[in-house]
This record gives C-alpha cells, structure tokens and sequence, in this order.
C-alpha cells in the first residue's frame, strides 16, 4: 500500500533511504554512541554544525574537489544541521529506529547522511552500536567532515564500500527469487572485463527487456545468471561469466561497486516487490557488516 497521507491529505514523502543515490561506505562499530532519540542524537548535530561553520570562517579547505566546491558555491550558507532517529522502511514493522538521518541544509540545497544498522533493528554490545552502512549524498568537503567526526568522536574507521561482483549476482537473483521473476520493467546489467584484462575493452551493457527476466529466471533453475551467461554465450560467442558485473539496474533498485538506490514499488513496501527491496537493504548492510566481501 502507498505511504499514508499526512494530515493535510498530502502524500507522505518517501523513506529517506528511497528514491535518492547514495554513495556507499562502511562504518565500524561507534564507541560510546548515543541512544537514537532526538533529545540525545542533538547536541552531536550542534557541534557538528559549529565545527563546519568554523572551518568556512577560517578559510580551511576541507577538501580538495573543484566539482564540490563548485556544488557548495552554489548551495549558498549552511543554515542548519540535524540528526534524527531513522525510521524503519516498512511503517509499524517495528517501532525502534533503524540508524540514524543526518541531514546538512544549506540555503538552496540540503545534503543527507545515513547510518543504518539494518532493517529491523540496531544491534549494541556494551559500549558499541553498530550501524555498519553509512550511505551519503554530499560533497566530498562536507562529506569528509562528517566522516571526521564520527572517526574522532566515537573511535569509528570509515571506508569506502566497494561490493563484489558475487555481491551484485547475489543480489540480483535473490530479488529475482522474491518476485519470481515478475517484473515490467527492463533490466540493465553492466559488465567490465577482469582486472588487469583487456586494457583497451569498454564496459559493455546488457538489457533484457521486462517479460523476458522470469522466461530466464525459469530457465536457468532460479538463477537468472546461469540462463544469461549460456544464452550469451550462444548468441553471441561472449562468455559475461569471465567479465566483472560492475552495475545492476532493475528499475526498482540500482547497485553498483560504490553506490545503490532504491524505488519504492508504487504498491507499497508491504508488497512482495516492498518485501523483496526490503531484503536488498538488509543484504547491503550485511555487506557492510563483513568489509564488502560475499555474504552467502
């Protein structure tokens, strides 16, 4: 079902995480991180906020990003920082958030942050709260203020997160699996050849149109790569099973080696195509949890 009106009858805006590219990062367990409510995640966005403002006035280039600093022209004054529970994707699965929003408003543009710890829960051990997947859509300048601040303030490592090709198959035949191949819309896969192969070869793209994505689904047994790489292989005399999968599209969700988004389904994300996206969140975050190697 559609995400429920506010009270003035207007749809309610998407969750934060949907509908927005993100770049990817993993974040290691927070030391001494606070409860995720409002009242104790604020006084973090305060000084957060007087350290970024600091750095502008004294003239410190945080970065060195001539496309950023062109955005954060544009973007004018920063005017205000917040940090806020995050709630969880399906409404009144579970009452608790799931990370934290951190949200950087600038006069005509406002950049955002997430620290996510799954999809139904945050886990803490004694003085640690993990929220492994930190997925950002700022600048590199305010973007690498952030990541300083959680470094230094909870005693965290942040780095990028670059997921597998495995990672990629795995993910596009599991949400293949979930909607048994039901989906109108295409699907566009990219491929690059192994590194340190073919220094002059180009990524090449695959589209397979939607109705055609359950006819290889039921094919290859549940896995729409095996029918692909034998269908390819055949036609073509290309074997994508060597290649490295760089980027996968499906018209509901995007993941690449370092970025993701997702689209709600218009039925809502309590629907088999909502639960199935549901399961490509939880997926990512694993993957951040275990340093972007495969999870099985």
């Amino acid at each position: 079902m559609p995400a429920p009106p506010d009270d003035d009858g207007t749809p309610a805006p998407p969750h934060p995480l949907l509908d927005t590219t993100y770049t990817l990062h993993r974040l290691s367990p927070l030391h001494s991180f606070p409860p995720l409510k409002p009242t104790t995640l604020a006084p973090h966005a305060k000084v957060l906020l007087s350290q970024l403002r600091g750095a502008v006035l004294r003239g410190i280039r945080i970065a060195d990003d001539p496309l950023g600093d062109a955005q954060l022209s544009r973007a004018g004054a920063l005017k205000s920082i917040t940090w806020l529970p995050l709630p969880p994707l399906v409404a009144g699965a579970t009452p608790a958030p799931i990370g934290v929003r951190i949200e950087l408003r600038y006069e005509t543009i406002t950049y955002s942050a997430l620290l996510l710890g799954g999809v139904s829960r945050v886990r803490v051990d004694g003085a640690f709260t993990h929220l492994p997947l930190l997925l950002c859509r700022m600048p590199r300048a305010p973007r690498e203020a952030l990541e300083s601040y959680l470094t230094t303030t909870f005693d965290a490592t942040v780095r990028p997160l670059a997921l597998p090709p495995a990672h990629l198959r795995s993910a596009l035949d599991g949400w293949v699996a979930a909607v048994e191949g039901r989906t109108k819309r295409e699907l566009v896969l990219a491929f690059a050849p192994p590194a340190g192969v073919g220094r002059g070869l180009r990524t090449m793209t695959v589209t397979v149109q939607g109705e055609e994505v359950r006819r290889f689904w039921k094919r290859g047994e549940g896995s729409v790569w095996r029918a692909l790489e034998t269908y390819w292989c055949a036609s073509t005399g290309v074997e994508i099973g060597g290649m490295r999968v760089v980027k996968v599209a499906t018209g509901w969700w995007v993941m690449a080696e370092g970025k993701c988004k997702f689209v709600p389904p218009a039925d809502g994300m309590e629907s088999v195509g909502g639960r199935a996206l549901v399961e490509m969140v939880e997926r990512l975050v694993e993957a951040a949890r275990v340093g972007g190697k495969e999870v099985e």
